[in-house]
Protein backbone atom coordinates (compact mmCIF):
# COMPACT_ATOMS: atom_id res chain seq x y z
CA UNK A 1 0.00 0.00 0.00
CA UNK A 2 1.57 3.52 -1.23
CA UNK A 3 2.08 5.93 1.48
CA UNK A 4 -0.71 8.39 -0.17
CA UNK A 5 -3.01 5.09 0.05
CA UNK A 6 -2.10 4.84 3.78
CA UNK A 7 -2.51 9.09 4.47
CA UNK A 8 -5.79 8.95 2.58
CA UNK A 9 -7.17 5.40 4.99
CA UNK A 10 -5.71 7.56 8.07
CA UNK A 11 -7.44 11.17 7.60
CA UNK A 12 -10.73 9.08 6.83
CA UNK A 13 -10.30 7.13 10.04
CA UNK A 14 -10.23 10.63 11.43
CA UNK A 15 -13.14 12.04 10.13
CA UNK A 16 -14.98 9.11 10.86
CA UNK A 17 -13.66 9.42 14.58
CA UNK A 18 -14.79 13.20 14.82
CA UNK A 19 -18.12 12.13 13.18
CA UNK A 20 -19.18 9.71 15.82
CA UNK A 21 -17.79 12.08 18.63
CA UNK A 22 -19.51 14.88 17.79
CA UNK A 23 -22.38 12.51 17.55
CA UNK A 24 -21.95 11.18 21.33
CA UNK A 25 -21.05 15.08 22.28
CA UNK A 26 -24.91 16.15 20.19
CA UNK A 27 -26.74 13.39 22.19
CA UNK A 28 -25.45 14.25 25.39
CA UNK A 29 -26.06 17.69 24.67
CA UNK A 30 -29.74 16.75 23.87
CA UNK A 31 -29.99 14.98 26.77
CA UNK A 32 -28.93 18.16 28.85
CA UNK A 33 -30.91 20.59 27.84
CA UNK A 34 -33.83 18.37 28.00
CA UNK A 35 -33.09 17.47 31.78
CA UNK A 36 -33.25 21.24 31.88
CA UNK A 37 -36.06 22.33 30.18
CA UNK A 38 -37.66 19.35 32.31
CA UNK A 39 -36.04 20.84 35.52
CA UNK A 40 -37.14 24.66 34.53
CA UNK A 41 -40.73 23.80 33.26
CA UNK A 42 -41.26 21.59 36.78
CA UNK A 43 -41.37 24.99 38.04
CA UNK A 44 -44.65 26.54 35.80
CA UNK A 45 -46.37 22.74 36.18
CA UNK A 46 -46.55 22.60 39.97
CA UNK A 47 -50.47 22.80 41.29
CA UNK A 48 -50.92 24.75 43.84
CA UNK A 49 -48.78 24.41 47.48
CA UNK A 50 -48.70 20.31 47.16
CA UNK A 51 -45.01 20.64 45.70
CA UNK A 52 -43.49 22.43 48.24
CA UNK A 53 -40.94 20.02 50.77
CA UNK A 54 -41.87 18.70 53.69
CA UNK A 55 -45.92 18.72 52.73
CA UNK A 56 -47.83 16.53 54.94
CA UNK A 57 -49.88 13.99 52.91
CA UNK A 58 -53.42 14.04 53.13
CA UNK A 59 -56.11 15.55 51.36
CA UNK A 60 -56.23 19.33 53.29
CA UNK A 61 -53.42 19.85 51.01
CA UNK A 62 -54.02 17.72 48.06
CA UNK A 63 -54.69 19.03 44.44
CA UNK A 64 -58.52 19.44 43.07
CA UNK A 65 -59.48 16.20 41.40
CA UNK A 66 -59.39 18.09 38.05
CA UNK A 67 -55.93 19.59 38.38
CA UNK A 68 -55.32 15.77 39.59
CA UNK A 69 -57.07 14.76 35.72
CA UNK A 70 -55.21 17.18 33.78
CA UNK A 71 -51.57 16.65 34.61
CA UNK A 72 -52.14 13.20 35.14
CA UNK A 73 -52.82 13.51 31.45
CA UNK A 74 -49.13 15.20 31.33
CA UNK A 75 -47.24 12.60 32.41
CA UNK A 76 -46.51 11.20 29.28
CA UNK A 77 -44.57 14.36 28.19
CA UNK A 78 -42.51 14.29 30.40
CA UNK A 79 -40.60 10.76 30.12
CA UNK A 80 -37.03 11.22 30.17
CA UNK A 81 -34.27 8.96 31.08
CA UNK A 82 -30.99 9.95 33.18
CA UNK A 83 -30.40 6.60 34.85
CA UNK A 84 -33.80 4.90 34.46
CA UNK A 85 -34.22 1.85 32.31
CA UNK A 86 -37.04 3.70 30.26
CA UNK A 87 -38.32 7.19 30.81
CA UNK A 88 -39.34 6.30 34.89
CA UNK A 89 -36.77 9.45 35.60
CA UNK A 90 -38.67 11.84 34.65
CA UNK A 91 -41.89 10.23 35.34
CA UNK A 92 -41.07 10.33 38.70
CA UNK A 93 -39.62 13.73 38.83
CA UNK A 94 -43.39 15.25 37.40
CA UNK A 95 -45.26 12.93 39.79
CA UNK A 96 -43.09 14.43 43.04
CA UNK A 97 -43.21 18.16 40.88
CA UNK A 98 -47.39 17.88 41.72
CA UNK A 99 -47.91 15.85 44.58
CA UNK A 100 -44.56 17.26 47.11
CA UNK A 101 -42.30 15.30 48.90
CA UNK A 102 -42.08 14.62 52.92
CA UNK A 103 -38.76 12.55 53.90
CA UNK A 104 -37.31 12.10 50.05
CA UNK A 105 -36.74 8.79 51.26
CA UNK A 106 -36.98 5.59 48.92
CA UNK A 107 -36.39 2.18 49.18
CA UNK A 108 -35.95 0.43 45.68
CA UNK A 109 -34.63 -3.71 45.20
CA UNK A 110 -33.90 -5.78 42.41
CA UNK A 111 -31.52 -3.16 41.24
CA UNK A 112 -28.74 -5.26 40.07
CA UNK A 113 -25.39 -3.38 40.27
CA UNK A 114 -27.31 0.04 41.13
CA UNK A 115 -26.15 2.14 38.23
CA UNK A 116 -29.45 2.00 36.11
CA UNK A 117 -32.29 2.07 38.84
CA UNK A 118 -35.60 3.81 39.13
CA UNK A 119 -33.65 6.34 42.20
CA UNK A 120 -30.34 6.96 41.11
CA UNK A 121 -31.72 10.45 39.50
CA UNK A 122 -33.68 11.40 42.85
CA UNK A 123 -30.50 10.59 44.92
CA UNK A 124 -27.78 12.12 42.70
CA UNK A 125 -29.49 14.98 41.35
CA UNK A 126 -32.54 15.73 43.91
CA UNK A 127 -30.67 15.49 47.38
CA UNK A 128 -32.83 11.96 48.05
CA UNK A 129 -31.39 8.97 50.57
CA UNK A 130 -32.87 5.79 51.24
CA UNK A 131 -31.81 1.77 50.73
CA UNK A 132 -31.14 -0.50 48.02
CA UNK A 133 -31.10 -4.31 47.71
CA UNK A 134 -30.20 -6.93 45.29
CA UNK A 135 -29.89 -10.61 45.40
CA UNK A 136 -26.33 -10.30 43.64
CA UNK A 137 -24.76 -7.10 44.33
CA UNK A 138 -23.86 -4.64 47.12
CA UNK A 139 -21.92 -1.27 47.05
CA UNK A 140 -21.72 0.18 50.82
CA UNK A 141 -21.26 3.48 48.95
CA UNK A 142 -24.86 3.82 47.75
CA UNK A 143 -26.27 1.78 50.22
CA UNK A 144 -26.74 -1.14 48.27
CA UNK A 145 -27.40 -4.65 50.18
CA UNK A 146 -26.82 -8.22 48.68
CA UNK A 147 -30.38 -9.90 49.81
CA UNK A 148 -32.54 -12.57 48.34
CA UNK A 149 -36.15 -10.73 48.45
CA UNK A 150 -38.99 -12.77 49.33
CA UNK A 151 -42.26 -12.17 50.58
CA UNK A 152 -41.18 -14.42 54.04
CA UNK A 153 -38.51 -12.24 54.52
CA UNK A 154 -39.18 -8.48 53.30
CA UNK A 155 -40.84 -7.09 56.68
CA UNK A 156 -37.71 -8.55 58.58
CA UNK A 157 -35.24 -6.58 55.97
CA UNK A 158 -37.32 -3.45 56.72
CA UNK A 159 -36.81 -3.82 60.25
CA UNK A 160 -32.77 -4.51 60.25
CA UNK A 161 -32.10 -1.63 57.92
CA UNK A 162 -34.81 0.72 60.14
CA UNK A 163 -37.24 1.41 57.14
CA UNK A 164 -39.91 4.09 58.34
CA UNK A 165 -43.29 2.83 58.14
CA UNK A 166 -44.48 5.73 56.09
CA UNK A 167 -41.92 6.90 52.96
CA UNK A 168 -41.89 8.71 50.02
CA UNK A 169 -40.96 6.02 46.96
CA UNK A 170 -40.99 2.64 46.99
CA UNK A 171 -39.67 0.39 43.80
CA UNK A 172 -40.13 -2.98 43.22
CA UNK A 173 -38.46 -5.34 40.77
CA UNK A 174 -37.38 -8.87 41.27
CA UNK A 175 -39.40 -10.36 38.16
CA UNK A 176 -40.99 -13.32 40.28
CA UNK A 177 -42.90 -12.77 43.77
CA UNK A 178 -43.48 -8.68 43.22
CA UNK A 179 -47.10 -8.57 44.23
CA UNK A 180 -46.56 -10.96 47.02
CA UNK A 181 -43.81 -8.69 48.43
CA UNK A 182 -46.10 -5.64 48.01
CA UNK A 183 -48.82 -7.09 49.98
CA UNK A 184 -46.73 -8.45 52.80
CA UNK A 185 -45.16 -5.14 53.53
CA UNK A 186 -49.02 -3.18 53.11
CA UNK A 187 -50.10 -5.80 55.49
CA UNK A 188 -47.05 -5.07 57.97
CA UNK A 189 -47.84 -1.73 57.72
CA UNK A 190 -45.23 -0.66 55.08
CA UNK A 191 -47.55 2.54 52.78
CA UNK A 192 -44.54 4.21 50.20
CA UNK A 193 -46.99 7.85 49.32
CA UNK A 194 -45.35 6.45 45.84
CA UNK A 195 -44.77 2.65 44.31
CA UNK A 196 -43.27 1.91 40.63
CA UNK A 197 -43.62 -1.70 40.10
CA UNK A 198 -42.18 -3.43 36.91
CA UNK A 199 -45.24 -5.78 35.69
CA UNK A 200 -45.75 -8.51 33.18
CA UNK A 201 -46.48 -6.77 29.83
CA UNK A 202 -47.36 -10.47 28.16
CA UNK A 203 -50.33 -10.85 30.03
CA UNK A 204 -53.48 -8.89 28.18
CA UNK A 205 -56.03 -6.72 30.03
CA UNK A 206 -58.23 -8.31 31.82
CA UNK A 207 -55.80 -11.43 33.00
CA UNK A 208 -55.11 -10.85 37.21
CA UNK A 209 -52.25 -13.72 37.07
CA UNK A 210 -48.98 -13.77 39.19
CA UNK A 211 -46.34 -15.53 40.09
CA UNK A 212 -47.27 -17.88 43.04
CA UNK A 213 -46.65 -16.75 46.74
CA UNK A 214 -43.56 -19.51 47.50
CA UNK A 215 -44.84 -19.10 50.71
CA UNK A 216 -45.44 -22.77 52.05
CA UNK A 217 -44.49 -24.06 48.23
CA UNK A 218 -41.86 -25.46 45.77
CA UNK A 219 -39.88 -21.92 45.48
CA UNK A 220 -40.01 -21.11 41.33
CA UNK A 221 -37.92 -18.67 39.61
CA UNK A 222 -37.78 -16.47 36.24
CA UNK A 223 -36.21 -18.10 33.62
CA UNK A 224 -35.44 -14.93 31.70
CA UNK A 225 -35.54 -13.48 28.34
CA UNK A 226 -36.77 -17.37 27.29
CA UNK A 227 -39.72 -17.19 29.65
CA UNK A 228 -43.21 -14.80 29.88
CA UNK A 229 -43.78 -16.30 33.18
CA UNK A 230 -42.85 -13.87 35.53
CA UNK A 231 -43.93 -11.17 38.07
CA UNK A 232 -47.57 -9.83 37.78
CA UNK A 233 -49.95 -8.89 35.01
CA UNK A 234 -51.15 -4.85 35.52
CA UNK A 235 -54.59 -6.31 36.29
CA UNK A 236 -53.44 -8.30 39.69
CA UNK A 237 -51.29 -5.00 40.43
CA UNK A 238 -54.02 -2.93 40.09
CA UNK A 239 -56.06 -5.04 42.23
CA UNK A 240 -53.58 -5.16 44.94
CA UNK A 241 -53.40 -1.44 44.86
CA UNK A 242 -57.09 -0.61 44.90
CA UNK A 243 -57.76 -3.27 48.13
CA UNK A 244 -55.37 -1.29 50.00
CA UNK A 245 -55.69 2.59 48.84
CA UNK A 246 -53.52 2.94 46.26
CA UNK A 247 -54.45 4.74 42.77
CA UNK A 248 -52.50 3.57 39.25
CA UNK A 249 -51.87 6.80 37.31
CA UNK A 250 -49.79 5.56 34.96
CA UNK A 251 -47.72 2.86 32.58
CA UNK A 252 -44.68 3.85 30.85
CA UNK A 253 -44.69 4.35 27.01
CA UNK A 254 -42.43 0.78 26.95
CA UNK A 255 -44.60 -1.13 28.89
CA UNK A 256 -42.46 -1.83 31.96
CA UNK A 257 -43.60 -0.07 34.82
CA UNK A 258 -46.64 1.02 36.47
CA UNK A 259 -46.78 4.09 38.81
CA UNK A 260 -49.06 4.14 41.81
CA UNK A 261 -50.19 6.99 44.39
CA UNK A 262 -51.44 6.50 47.65
CA UNK A 263 -54.95 7.24 47.72
CA UNK A 264 -55.10 9.59 50.70
CA UNK A 265 -52.06 12.06 49.22
CA UNK A 266 -54.96 12.56 46.52
CA UNK A 267 -58.11 14.31 45.98
CA UNK A 268 -61.31 12.21 46.53
CA UNK A 269 -63.18 10.52 43.89
CA UNK A 270 -59.06 10.04 42.32
CA UNK A 271 -59.90 6.14 42.61
CA UNK A 272 -62.91 6.26 40.62
CA UNK A 273 -61.97 8.78 38.25
CA UNK A 274 -58.75 6.92 37.36
CA UNK A 275 -59.69 3.57 35.85
CA UNK A 276 -57.42 1.17 35.38
CA UNK A 277 -58.94 0.05 31.61
CA UNK A 278 -57.59 3.85 30.51
CA UNK A 279 -54.52 2.98 31.64
CA UNK A 280 -53.07 -0.48 30.18
CA UNK A 281 -51.87 -0.03 26.78
CA UNK A 282 -52.71 -3.88 25.85
CA UNK A 283 -50.39 -6.94 26.15
CA UNK A 284 -46.94 -7.01 24.36
CA UNK A 285 -45.78 -10.22 23.75
CA UNK A 286 -41.58 -9.77 24.58
CA UNK A 287 -40.64 -13.23 26.12
CA UNK A 288 -40.90 -16.71 24.68
CA UNK A 289 -44.12 -18.60 25.02
CA UNK A 290 -43.27 -20.41 28.23
CA UNK A 291 -44.00 -25.03 28.63
CA UNK A 292 -46.93 -25.77 29.72
CA UNK A 293 -45.82 -26.97 32.87
CA UNK A 294 -44.56 -23.32 33.72
CA UNK A 295 -47.66 -21.91 33.00
CA UNK A 296 -49.46 -23.98 34.62
CA UNK A 297 -47.83 -22.46 38.15
CA UNK A 298 -49.36 -19.27 37.18
CA UNK A 299 -51.72 -17.75 40.40
CA UNK A 300 -55.21 -15.81 39.16
CA UNK A 301 -55.21 -13.48 41.83
CA UNK A 302 -58.88 -11.98 41.41
CA UNK A 303 -59.92 -15.50 42.47
CA UNK A 304 -57.66 -16.07 44.94
CA UNK A 305 -58.63 -13.06 46.95
CA UNK A 306 -62.34 -14.11 46.69
CA UNK A 307 -61.00 -17.24 48.28
CA UNK A 308 -58.63 -16.61 51.16
CA UNK A 309 -58.28 -13.29 51.32
CA UNK A 310 -60.27 -11.95 54.60
CA UNK A 311 -61.35 -8.82 53.06
CA UNK A 312 -62.49 -5.62 55.27
CA UNK A 313 -65.65 -3.68 53.63
CA UNK A 314 -63.10 -1.21 51.73
CA UNK A 315 -61.09 -3.95 49.91
CA UNK A 316 -64.25 -6.18 49.06
CA UNK A 317 -65.76 -2.63 47.14
CA UNK A 318 -62.47 -2.19 45.72
CA UNK A 319 -62.26 -6.17 44.61
CA UNK A 320 -65.97 -5.31 43.15
CA UNK A 321 -65.17 -2.38 41.42
CA UNK A 322 -62.36 -4.13 39.62
CA UNK A 323 -64.57 -7.15 38.39
CA UNK A 324 -66.91 -4.58 37.01
CA UNK A 325 -69.28 -4.71 35.17
CA UNK A 326 -69.71 -8.43 36.44
CA UNK A 327 -69.27 -8.88 39.59
CA UNK A 328 -69.02 -12.84 38.54
CA UNK A 329 -66.44 -12.13 35.58
CA UNK A 330 -63.57 -14.48 36.23
CA UNK A 331 -59.95 -13.61 35.17
CA UNK A 332 -58.87 -13.92 31.07
CA UNK A 333 -55.48 -15.01 30.66
CA UNK A 334 -54.90 -16.07 27.57
CA UNK A 335 -51.04 -15.35 26.75
CA UNK A 336 -49.68 -13.84 23.94
CA UNK A 337 -47.90 -16.17 21.84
Amino acid sequence: MSALSTGKRHSCLLVLGAVLMLAAVTAAIYNDEKHREFVKSSDTLRVGSAAVDGLSPGRSNAVELGELLAWQKQIHVHEFKRFSQNGEDGVIQYIFDNIGVTDKFFVEFGTESGSETNTRYLREDNGWRGLLMDGGHENPSINLHRELINPANIVQLFEEYEVPKQFDMLSIDIDTFDLWVWRKLLYAGYRARVVVMEFNCNLEPGCFATFPDPTGTKPHVWSGIHDMIFGASLDAMDLLARQHGYVLVYTDKGSVNAFFIREDVLPDGALEALPMNSLHRGPVPLHAKPTREREGILVDYLEWTRVYEPLSSHRRKATKQRAQPDANVTSSCALII
